[in-house]
Formats: C-alpha cells, structure tokens, sequence
C-alpha cells in the first residue's frame, strides 16, 4: 500500500456521506459505512481525530498536541504524518485545502498518558453483518443471522 503524507498546511474534513464517527473519553470510534470496515483508536490518535474534524492542518495538529502532551512539535510531527497518510490512504479523511480555520482547537479535559505516536486498529469482521437488511433478509433464527442463501 502506497501512504501519502499528509501535505503541509492542508486542512482536512471528513466524508459524512462514507464516514461516521464518534469520540468517547479517551476512544473515538470510526466506521466507513461504504466498506464497511471499523477502526478504533485511543489517546494521542483520538486528539488528533478530534483535531482534524474540527480542521485542522498537520502542523495546526502538531502545534496544539505538542502543546497538549508537552513535547516539541518535531517529536511528534513523523507521528502525526504518519497517522494522516494512513487515514487518507483508507479514505476516511480527504484534503480539503480551501477549509478555513477555526478560531481555536478543542480537545476533552481528560487526563493523558505520555506521548505515543497516534494509532488505530482496524477491523473488518462486521461486514457480514452490516451488508444484511435487518427487516427483510433473516432467518427463522431472526437477525442478525442471514438467511442459508447469504451465509458465506
């Protein structure tokens, strides 16, 4: 698989019509509704999410989360490059170079661990089941269980 990294001063946004999401404490969750493929991530990688869907750039990104975990922002900074490739190379962000900045950035008042670079775990085992019409196609067993004819 090919990353692109994320480009300097290029804002980001989030698909809503492909990507939902949502932040927990310390946990945001994400699904790709068109894949169907979920990811989950903890501490510094749900500050960054955080970060990017309220639009920030890279460096906006590593300004505040240096800031955040007490860090210089080029320690942080190839995490930070890092994490924003793989979330583009999986589709769940896009560049949106003409998105203005906000005035300030916002994260939960949430006690954090020491700097990690952000990561997120992927999993694609709900697939089966978000594919199935919970309405129309089951079984006599009820759903989410698919009926012999859908069952891989």
């Amino acid at each position: 698989m090919r990353i692109i990294w994320g480009r300097s001063g290029v804002r980001y946004d989030i698909d809503a019509q492909r990507v939902t999401h949502e932040r927990l404490n310390e946990e945001v969750l994400i699904i790709n509704v068109v894949s169907g493929a979920y990811y989950s991530g903890s501490g510094s990688f749900a500050d960054l999410w955080s970060l990017i869907a309220q639009g920030a750039s890279t460096e906006d990104a590593a300004a505040h989360l240096s800031e955040t975990f007490g860090q210089s922002a080029e320690t942080i900074l190839p995490g930070i490059r890092d994490s924003i490739g793989h979330l583009l190379a999986k589709g769940l962000i896009r560049e949106a170079p003409d998105r203005e900045a906000p005035d300030g950035w916002s994260l939960p008042d949430l006690p954090r661990a020491e700097w990690q670079a952000p990561s997120f775990a992927e999993y694609t085992d709900m697939w089966d089941l978000i594919q199935l019409d919970p309405i129309h196609e089951v079984g006599e067993a009820g759903w989410p269980f698919a009926p012999p004819e859908h069952r891989t």
